[in-house]
């Protein structure tokens, strides 16, 4: 089996990963403040993610080159907000809570990219807004 190719491999890699990662930077954000909890999060995923793929970095200009830089600050942007609020309430709310990025993407992919709209796609995520007007109530 080429696990290279099989994107559910990938998703499960990912699942797995956040799932740790959302546990480790609740306990950090209890030992560093946020700021600079998030430059050296940020900072050691940037230089893991360039050491283990420069190599295969395609290094010439393309014309949406703009677009993949703004999408990078984007996620910086997030990023930060994200450390922010993990600082503030407890993870079991904001993680839940910061995945429901997925509506946003959702609806923007369907409006804007015309990816199929479906009854499962519109209950799931009419089930993201559900979770988000429950937990966004949660005592801290």
């Amino acid at each position: 089996m080429n696990l290279w190719g099989n994107w559910k491999f990938f998703v499960a890699v990912y699942v797995v990963a956040f799932g740790l990662w959302g546990f480790f930077v609740k306990l950090i954000a209890q030992k560093f403040d946020w700021i600079t909890m998030a430059v050296l999060l940020l900072l050691s995923n940037v230089l893991f993610v360039v050491v283990l793929s420069a190599r295969f970095v395609q290094w010439t200009w393309h014309p949406s080159l703009p677009l993949l830089v703004g999408t990078g600050v984007i996620g910086g942007v997030g990023s930060l907000a994200f450390y922010r609020a993990i600082s503030l309430a407890p993870a079991s709310v904001v993680i839940p809570l910061s995945a429901q990025y997925i509506v946003v993407t959702a609806l923007l992919s369907i409006l804007f990219l015309k990816e199929p709209f479906s009854l499962r796609l519109l209950l799931g995520i009419g089930s993201g807004l559900v979770a988000i007007v429950l937990l966004a109530g949660t005592p801290r």
